[in-house]
């Protein structure tokens, strides 16, 4: 992966494209019974470019989408906004928020 990697004069021209690159994550919905576990990745650029959180959040138009859909529908939803997730070491957590009856929204930065 050439984004890794800094720049040089030589190939400062080069156009690098991120379509094929494998740090690139997906948005992923499990569904548990009537339950929803949405897991949104709010960066659609590569995760080694630098950027400023506060203006990202503000200008970011996934999580507006995300917030609208969430008053639209009225369910009751769990907010969570995270840099780094793993499901495995929040199994538990989550387990009992869907016994509960509450659908989780995860939003990664």
């Amino acid at each position: 992966m050439k984004c890794k990697k800094q720049r040089t004069i030589l190939d400062l021209f080069s156009f690098w494209s991120c379509a094929n690159c494998r740090e690139i994550k997906e948005d992923e919905i499990i569904i548990i019974g009537k339950r929803i576990i949405g897991i949104y990745y709010l960066r659609e650029s590569c995760c080694y470019l630098t950027t400023n959180d506060e203006i990202f959040f503000a200008f970011s138009s996934k999580l507006g989408q995300l917030l609208q859909e969430a008053m639209l529908v009225h369910r009751k939803i769990v907010l969570l906004i995270m840099e780094d997730f793993i499901l495995e070491e929040m199994g538990s957590i989550f387990e009992a928020f869907l016994e509960i009856g509450l659908d989780i929204q995860i939003i990664i930065v």
